[in-house]
């Protein structure tokens, strides 16, 4: 049987779009060109100053990624990945907010040296 194992998500094309900002985010190293994505409160906690200011530093630590990795949907509205890069992997997980339409609430990436 099946019992003890989780149903896998389908991933939605909200989902498979932020996935895809989230990676154009990280390439051009500024938060901003995702703007039409993100939603009202996501430069609330960390302006795009701050952000550009994190992704220069996770860019100098793990270097350029491979973002082909695939999305692995934890909820209708959230994700996971794990991008291969040149010094090391970068986790992220994505959070998108519950409007119409669909925006980008939060981003997490976190640098994993090798």
């Amino acid at each position: 049987g099946r019992l003890g194992t989780a149903a896998e998500v389908a991933i939605s094309d909200d989902l498979r779009n932020a996935y895809s900002v989230a990676g154009q985010i990280y390439a051009s190293l500024d938060a901003a060109v995702g703007s039409d994505h993100l939603a009202v409160n996501f430069f609330l906690d960390r302006g795009a100053d701050t952000w550009a200011q994190d992704l220069a530093k996770l860019s100098a630590e793990v270097g350029e990624c491979d973002m082909s990795a695939p999305l692995t949907a934890t909820s209708a509205l959230s994700g996971e990945f794990t991008w291969v890069c040149t010094h090391g992997r970068l986790q992220g997980s994505l959070l998108l907010a519950p409007t119409q339409p669909v925006r980008i609430q939060n981003l997490e990436l976190e640098a994993i040296t090798l």
